[in-house]
């Protein structure tokens, strides 16, 4: 899981440059069904908070 993780951290900032310290918190303490349907919300979001929302 901590590899999903890594990875849905990399997505994130290449596409929106920074995490934010409240998503951060939120991808710590994910569990791995959540850590999938952001990693696909990732291509439609439009900032990084819309990842986990």
């Amino acid at each position: 899981m901590e590899g999903e993780r890594a990875q849905l951290r990399a997505l994130i900032v290449h596409k929106f440059g920074v995490i934010p310290r409240s998503l951060e918190a939120t991808l710590e303490t994910a569990d791995e069904p959540s850590l999938s349907v952001w990693a696909e919300r990732i291509f439609s979001a439009r900032s990084a908070e819309d990842v986990v929302a």
